[in-house]
């Protein structure tokens, strides 16, 4: 029978448990390389491959819990951000007012309605803008820094992403604050 290979997470090899443990004390000030080395019956230089190794999974592991939280945090926002614009969209729709006379003396009753225009509640427009913003805050999408290269006048972003999970994340955020922005600017065209 082969070897047996560790699992990997974005290409990186899980450590041991132990190599784990000696590098948090390592990095607490516990313990040095030179006494792991030692204890392990290897070379100083050994060790401090192994504490890179696992410092690199760390930081995978790390990144991957981020990801993890922003894309949670991307979903719950998308739901308050529907949620807003329908229920402003609903706003917007014409209020009906009925109303019954009831008649006397044997007349029948009448029935009047009458429609009122509304301008939708600013308010639910507002916290759906809100929720865009907060997605553009998880994702850093103000904070890129566009290539000098624009495709159909928008620009060109460069992210490196560890998953495909990742990047449908940014790709959904990046599509609302464009259409975000479509609409700003079709509103101030229209107000002018």
């Amino acid at each position: 029978m082969g070897k047996r290979r560790k699992s990997t997470v974005n290409g990186s090899h899980k450590p041991d448990t132990s190599a784990v443990e000696q590098f948090q004390r390592w990095e607490a000030g516990l313990i040095t390389q030179t006494a792991v080395a030692e204890q392990d019956g290897v070379t100083v230089g050994a060790v401090c491959q192994r504490f890179q190794r696992v410092a690199k999974w760390l930081r995978s592991q790390s990144v991957e819990s981020i990801t993890e939280i922003r894309q949670s945090h991307t979903r719950r926002l998308m739901a308050v951000y529907r949620e807003a614009m329908q229920a402003w969209q609903k706003s917007l729709e014409d209020a009906a007012e009925v109303s019954v006379d009831e008649g006397g003396n044997g007349e029948q009753a009448r029935v009047r309605k009458k429609r009122k225009g509304q301008s939708g509640n600013a308010a639910l427009l507002q916290q759906a803008r809100g929720a865009l913003e907060d997605i553009r805050k998880i994702w850093g999408v103000d904070e890129v820094v566009a290539d000098e290269q624009e495709s159909r006048g928008r620009p060109i972003l460069t992210v490196i992403v560890a998953s495909k999970e990742q990047a449908d994340g940014i790709y959904q955020a990046s599509q609302l604050v464009l259409d975000h922005k479509e609409a700003e600017q079709a509103d101030d065209i229209r107000s002018d």
